[in-house]
């Protein structure tokens, strides 16, 4: 009979284990499903915001109650599901990165989600608040290095409200991120109130905390609010920016001449009602590279392109700027021949050739990978797949364009924060960007694109104007709202009058990424505080268990 009830009672854990696992992994894979509804996607081409405020809540019983190798198998779901729903446009950037995006985040993962049990575990009252210094922590580290990504950083999902957008020039984009997590992270434990909070003291800390998350909300809100600048007075630019709704690399010498000869159409167009002060062309707009072939003349289509192109901007009173691959032939690190190098390039022709900018923050995998020797197959396999690489430039050095100065991220480097910052430092009056996501085929990929773009311009109150193959191809004032956008997938010219505002410069210009260091900083030094005290906690029990163990033999 015993025997019975000891199987019964086993049976019944078993299935209460079984079923916790269950839960617990609906609600992982809830929050991934919401953090994917943050931003444009299947379900919203423009993305869902108030999302970011709730993807959260359903991490916080988990991370209470699932051992500490069960977190690692939750952050592996949470990652995979999430970034395969946000970024499924990958499959067509390159047959490779819907894999290795996934895992890399499944990497990341395996670190952040037993952190952030750990930040609920070492703190059980104010664990919301550590979770939320640590993943702000982790948005930051993951934006660095040869894997930096920025896609999927949660301040991003606010792109749509300028006064968000604003209070960046404060935090950066981090304080977005924290503000959202902090707040879903008290919401989870405050519906678990009577499970979390035992004793009055807790409750009142939890009102206190939520008190504490409205004012620096509001905060924030009443600085993007009130910090709108005037720039009616300011110089105004007019900027054409083409779209010429192709991708550029594909098809050979006919589709770029054919593209070229739809780039010239469009800058001429933008020239029969209006007098801009600059035509710009997108990323790599013109493929054959101008230098390379007029250096070394070994392909007669090309330098034949080459030469039509430069007898029409010889014709052009106003000044392009026109992507390019700026092919050089350097030393070979491998022996002393000379080998042919690209760099992807923005190239100014005003009455000649007088400027340029090489990109210098590459896309992993598909633009670089430096690791050659360490990793062969790695590399055998990019090559495989036509990989392009492309070698780094020197430094952020801005284009002068007559009275004024511009910042050129060129595609992918507009969505890291530091770098707009770099050329705004660096004297750059305005921000244009050149892109091309044309070969996603997607409206959503351009939109997340896009989105990161828009703080750009909030965190350093500087005009930003994007010229893109295929979109999104717009403007965004120094305020962080956007003033126009061509539709995507057509082929069109906007022309802009943009202001060009100079007279401040913020928090953000001058200190940078200070928020996110102070949470990356303060979280690791909590985490190691909170596991020394919990070694010395346990210590000093076990020696006084020891000490009562040993009066009671004596």
């Amino acid at each position: 009979m015993a025997a019975e009830k000891i199987i019964v009672r086993v049976g019944e854990e078993k299935k209460q284990a079984i079923l916790s696992v269950f839960r617990n992994t609906v609600m992982v894979v809830l929050s991934a499903f919401f953090f994917s509804l943050s931003f444009p996607g299947f379900f919203s081409e423009k993305g869902m915001p108030l999302m970011a405020f709730l993807f959260f809540i359903p991490l916080v019983p988990v991370l209470q109650k699932c051992s500490w190798t069960a977190s690692v198998l939750y952050g592996w779901i949470h990652a995979s599901v999430s970034y395969v729903l946000f970024n499924y446009w990958l499959a067509d950037f390159h047959p490779l990165t819907i894999i290795i995006v996934p895992l890399i985040y499944v990497g990341y993962y395996s670190f952040l989600f037993p952190l952030l049990k750990a930040g609920v575990t070492l703190f059980p009252r104010s664990g919301f608040l550590w979770q939320a210094l640590i993943w702000t922590g982790y948005e930051f580290v993951k934006s660095k290095g040869f894997l930096a990504y920025s896609y999927g950083t949660v301040g991003s999902a606010f792109y749509q409200w300028p006064v968000l957008v604003r209070s960046a020039s404060l935090t950066g984009i981090w304080g977005l991120s924290f503000l959202a997590v902090v707040t879903g992270a008290w919401l989870g434990n405050a519906f678990d109130l009577k499970k979390v909070c035992k004793s009055l003291k807790e409750w009142c800390f939890y009102q206190r905390a939520g008190g504490g998350i409205a004012i620096y909300a509001l905060v924030l809100v009443l600085y993007g609010t009130f910090s709108a600048v005037d720039y009616s007075d300011s110089p105004h630019f007019q900027i054409a920016l083409t779209q010429h709704n192709a991708d550029s690399w594909q098809g050979g010498y006919k589709a770029y001449k054919s593209n070229y000869l739809a780039l010239r159409d469009l800058s001429l167009q933008s020239q029969e009602h209006k007098d801009p002060d600059l035509i710009v062309w997108p990323e790599t707009a013109f493929v054959p590279s101008i230098y390379y072939h007029k250096t070394y003349k070994q392909n007669q289509l090309s330098l034949s392109l080459v030469e039509d192109l430069e007898d029409f901007l010889s014709t052009q009173e106003v000044p392009y700027l026109l992507g390019n691959d700026d092919a050089r032939k350097e030393l070979s690190k491998k022996s002393a021949d000379l080998e042919r190098v690209d760099y992807n390039a923005l190239l100014l022709y005003d009455h000649g050739w007088q400027d340029l900018y090489r990109k210098k923050h590459l896309v992993p995998f598909t633009e670089h990978f430096p690791y050659e020797e360490e990793f062969p197959l790695v590399y055998q396999m990019l090559l495989d797949a036509d990989t392009h690489f492309w070698k780094k430039g020197d430094a952020f050095s801005t284009i002068d364009v007559g009275k004024f100065k511009i910042g050129t991220p060129i595609c992918f480097e507009d969505t890291f924060g530091y770098i707009s910052r770099a050329f705004v430092n660096a004297g750059a009056n305005i921000i244009v960007n050149v892109s091309n996501d044309a070969w996603s085929g997607s409206v959503v990929a351009e939109r997340q694109h896009f989105m990161l773009s828009v703080f750009r311009a909030g965190e350093n109150r500087r005009t930003m104007v994007r010229s893109t193959n295929s979109g999104i191809t717009a403007w965004v004032d120094p305020n962080g709202v956007i003033q126009e956008e061509l539709p995507p997938f057509i082929l069109d010219v906007l022309v802009v009058d943009v202001p060009v505002y100079t007279n401040s410069r913020t928090l953000y210009t001058l200190w940078g990424d200070w928020f996110a260091w102070g949470c990356l900083i303060v979280a690791l030094l909590g985490l190691l505080m909170g596991f020394l005290r919990r070694l010395t906690i346990q210590y000093r029990s076990r020696k006084i268990e020891k000490q009562v163990y040993d009066r009671g033999t004596v």
